[in-house]
């Protein structure tokens, strides 16, 4: 045990015996403690080894120990080892203990280790355990870690409650064990409540989109330290709306809802809610709540509507401001009617499954015509105000030919074209000319054209003279409207000028003197 120490030898070698071996002398002393020599003598040796236990020892002490042989003449030389006792646990309590509460929530402790007869071994760490008095509370354990005789983790006590009685314990361990508990009571002053309001929630149940309704319970009893006086509510919006603003309510006793409005729709709000005693303020209770979706407030931004092609509008849009977007946007509906013609008023709803969609493209529309378009963004509660504009699709070649296409001849070498412009609704852009074709089919096959421009806004009713043309000759005439973008559709007629004399003489193939004719072309 850690009392004891077992010592053994050998006799010396029997050529230095120099006699009859009589006895053998034990002596021992402590040289930290236990100073004082004792000198065992053990007679009846024998020349076999010899063995003994030291006893009554202290523990964890290291002993210098002199084994010496002996004849009838004296004393032999000493064989001299050292050797410590075992540990053991402390057998006293730690000195100089003392508490001060330095604070209502935290209690500094001080000592000093066991005096150094009753250490028992390496001081490895101290046991301390603390608990309330009062309010039942759980004990509490730290262990402090000892390393090369100092605590690296200070003793103090924290967390504890106020206006509170704690009995504090601590007690020496060595790796053998735990020594003597010793103890003492500090009381911790008042202070602010130690816990929030129990049982904090919010809901926006049958509420409109700008309210939230919270309800709570009073902190425990024991935690209050004082004379419940006054609530705060502090609530500010995460995303938006973001300025803190602190509401006090008295009566706190009788006073545990409340419902927040003027709050910004579908916007998360942290929310905190605290008890306040004569002395301050105690700690908050944290929710958040996410007020009720509402229509958006605002129009879909940066409207545009780009043409593709003559039939096809790419419109694309930003979402509302942030701000104003109530909810979450679920849709987005989007109108376009033809002013002039393609008066059809159709509707397009975008479901928002992919929420970067803000773009879509509008086909099948008639070229070169103005469409008033409208956007509105919508939430599960409904659709926001609308936002519009107007644009024209780009010009096309016209889809039908100029009308009551007629030719008539003037004379022999000139006819007379007249025709109407096409429908309006085919002009698909901005009429500036006619080309006009024409070509002899039986002579004068040449193809030539005429650009004849248009003047001024008189579309119908246009005519246009060929002249210098075969005499009795079928004319095919081909007249076509042009845009910008190119030739459409053409018309078609077929008319034979006049006839004329004939414009050359006749041929004298040959005469005969023994014929009454002459034979000619």
């Amino acid at each position: 045990n850690a009392t004891s120490i077992f010592v053994s030898w050998e006799v010396p070698i029997l050529n230095d015996l120099n006699g009859i071996l009589v006895n053998y002398s034990i002596n021992y002393s402590g040289i930290e403690i236990d100073t004082v020599p004792r000198v065992i003598y053990l007679s009846n040796p024998n020349l076999t080894n010899q063995s003994i236990t030291l006893i009554d020892l202290e523990e964890y002490t290291t002993y210098s120990i002199n084994v010496s042989s002996y004849t009838k003449v004296g004393k032999g030389p000493d064989a001299i080892l050292t050797h410590r006792t075992n540990q053991d646990v402390p057998t006293d309590i730690p000195t100089s203990f003392s508490a001060n509460a330095i604070s209502p929530n935290i209690i500094n402790t001080t000592w000093e280790p066991p005096t150094a007869y009753h250490l028992g071994g390496v001081i490895t760490s101290y046991t301390l355990t603390y608990t309330g008095r009062e309010r039942h509370s759980e004990l509490k354990t730290k262990i402090l870690i000892v390393l090369n005789g100092s605590i690296y983790i200070t003793p103090a006590l924290t967390d504890l409650q106020e206006d509170t009685h704690y009995l504090i314990s601590v007690r020496a361990n060595t790796s053998v064990g735990a020594g003597p508990w010793t103890n003492l009571t500090v009381h911790t002053p008042e202070d602010v409540p130690s816990s929030s309001v129990r049982n904090l929630t919010t809901s926006t149940e049958g509420l409109n989109a700008t309210s939230i309704f919270v309800s709570w319970e009073v902190p425990i009893l024991n935690d209050l330290n004082g004379v419940l006086v006054n609530y705060s509510i502090s609530y500010f919006g995460i995303e938006i709306d973001t300025d803190l603003r602190v509401i006090y309510l008295s009566n706190p006793n009788g006073n545990t809802t409340y419902t927040i409005i003027k709050l910004q729709e579908y916007t998360t709000y942290s929310i905190s809610i605290a008890a306040y005693t004569e002395v301050g303020k105690g700690p908050d209770a944290f929710i958040t709540q996410r007020t009720n979706q509402d229509v958006p407030s605002s129009i879909p931004t940066f409207l545009q509507a780009t043409p593709l092609s003559p039939t096809i509008l790419s419109i694309t849009w930003e979402y509302p401001i942030f701000i104003n977007q109530n909810g979450i946007i679920t849709l987005y509906t989007l109108t376009y009617q033809g002013i002039e013609r393609d008066t059809r008023l159709r509707t397009v709803t975008l479901p928002q499954t992919n929420l970067s969609l803000t773009c879509h493209n509008l086909d099948s529309l008639d070229e070169y015509t103005t469409y008033n378009i409208t956007l509105s963004a919508s939430t599960s509660v409904g659709a926001g105000p609308l936002t519009s504009l107007t644009v024209t699709t780009d010009e096309h070649i016209p889809s039908s030919a100029p009308n009551n296409l007629t030719t008539s001849a003037l004379n022999s070498t000139s006819i007379l074209v007249s025709w109407d412009a096409p429908n309006m609704t085919h002009w698909n852009g901005i009429l500036l000319s006619y080309t006009l074709y024409y070509y002899g089919q039986e002579l004068d096959t040449t193809l030539r054209t005429v650009e004849i421009q248009i003047q001024g806004s008189n579309h119908s009713n246009q005519e246009y003279t060929i002249g210098e043309l075969q005499e009795y000759t079928h004319y095919h005439v081909i007249v076509n409207s042009v845009t910008s973008i190119g030739s459409g559709s053409a018309a078609n007629s077929t008319v034979r000028t006049l006839q004329a004399a004939p414009s050359a003489t006749p041929t004298l193939l040959q005469t005969s003197a023994l014929s009454p004719y002459i034979l000619w072309v």
